[in-house]
């Protein structure tokens, strides 16, 4: 969300993304950007200009992403970290996706996340925080 919507924390995600060598992120999450996007119109707090401005910045991010795609396996993974973590479910879904994508690759991997429960889970994982906790 923070690169569809200026608010805290935009300019570290954006500097992050800007620097990385490629991006990557659960199928999920481009519902629960569409959803947030929504919500924030309903609520008033975005104008109708503003959400169809960032609806096409994430139509141009989600074609340039490496994208996980939500499965049985990734599901075990999820359920397992639900219960390691206490983690909300899709929280578990989008750090069981940062985990495979690094069995998969030998890239440096950054997990972009300001929930502190969740950020807290990814180090325990072992992966870099961005921005770190």
């Amino acid at each position: 969300m923070k690169l569809l919507i200026t608010e805290v924390g935009s300019d570290q995600v954006e500097s992050a993304a800007a620097a990385a060598r490629s991006l990557a992120s659960s199928r999920i999450a481009q519902v629960e950007s569409r959803a947030a996007l929504a919500r924030a119109h309903a609520l008033g707090r975005l104008s109708a200009g503003d959400r169809r401005r960032s609806l096409d910045i994430l139509g141009r991010i989600w074609r340039d992403l490496q994208v996980s795609e939500f499965d049985e396996a990734l599901s075990e993974d999820a359920g397992a970290l639900v219960e390691r973590h206490v983690l909300r479910g899709m929280d578990a879904i989008h750090l069981a996706s940062a985990l495979d994508l690094r069995r998969a690759t030998s890239e440096p991997l950054g997990f972009a996340t300001f929930d502190a429960r969740l950020a807290a889970a990814a180090a325990r994982e072992g992966l870099t925080v961005v921005p770190p906790p």
